[in-house]
């Protein structure tokens, strides 16, 4: 009996002691890491509609967020930025960029309202202010031939994704041929998924400069991601995104195929969303 008691309580030190240095290891972790939010919005709303999704963003609710970011002297990455002087280091952050704070705003699917409301507000804002605001799209190339071929009014086509690229807003990027579950792919499947479709979006920018970089990073539709799934993202893009709802931290543990992404649901006022900016890393 007092041998069983011995070793129940050297077990419960041992777990007590592991916990309290795990916690120790988290802080000192979380300290040291660059903290960078990456927001990850759907659906723009002009108004209040009679049947709202939890992923539509009323628009003067991001034209608070985003006047509020542009006063602070925000930091806004494209993909292919937060690629080269954060996942992997391999260029100096450039010194113009010292003493701000990094902040990412990423949109889902390519929903039309990105052409009828998104844009017009960062043109308004770069007139207001004289920042340009850049945003990353992840799209869905099935989407974008079924706006191309006149068979969705849901989805930007061609001409909408080119013209928000050309005046240098948008940074297109890819979300899966057809936004499927990639981890219940089987392998054929799995590699159509990843690898078809980024000529559909190459082509949509056809004239433009600058599209060596199109459709070079990837966001897994519905968050869904393994081994598998990650490993083979690899081969055909640069980082893959998740949708996690969790700031990204930077440091020798960091995933570029594990990129963490923020929640920016309906429910999500203004105020939340400047206040987990807030905790961001100031770049020194």
């Amino acid at each position: 009996m007092f041998t069983q008691f011995k070793k129940l309580q050297i077990i419960s030190i041992g777990v007590l002691l592991a916990g309290f240095i795990g916690a120790i290891a988290w802080f000192l972790m979380d300290n040291w890491a660059i903290k960078i939010p990456i927001f990850g919005f759907h659906n723009i709303i002009e108004d209040r509609v009679e049947k709202e999704s939890y992923l539509d963003y009323r628009t003067q609710d991001l034209e608070q967020v985003l006047t509020h970011l542009v006063a602070e002297n925000y930091w806004f990455l494209d993909t292919n930025e937060l690629h080269r002087y954060f996942l992997t280091d391999s260029q100096p952050i450039p010194e113009s960029h010292l003493g701000q704070k990094p902040i990412m705003l990423t949109f889902d699917d390519g929903l039309k309202s990105m052409y009828e409301y998104l844009l017009p507000l960062l043109e308004k804002l770069e007139a207001k202010s004289g920042q340009k605001v850049k945003v990353v799209l992840f799209l869905n190339p099935k989407s974008v031939n079924a706006a191309e071929n006149g068979k969705s009014s849901k989805y930007m086509n061609c001409q909408n994704i080119n013209e928000g690229f050309q005046k240098g807003y948008f940074d297109i990027q890819a979300h899966g041929f057809s936004h499927k579950k990639l981890t219940e792919l089987d392998e054929k499947e799995l590699i159509d998924e990843l690898s078809d479709g980024k000529d559909i979006l190459k082509g949509c920018l056809i004239g433009s400069r600058n599209t060596e970089t199109v459709a070079a990073h990837f966001a897994y539709p519905y968050n869904e991601v393994n081994r598998k799934v990650r490993d083979y993202t690899t081969k055909y893009y640069l980082s893959g995104y998740l949708y996690n709802n969790e700031m990204l931290r930077l440091g020798w543990w960091s995933d570029p195929y594990r990129v963490s992404r923020l929640n920016a649901f309906r429910g999500d006022s203004p105020e939340k969303l400047i206040r987990l900016a807030a905790h961001g890393s100031e770049l020194s």
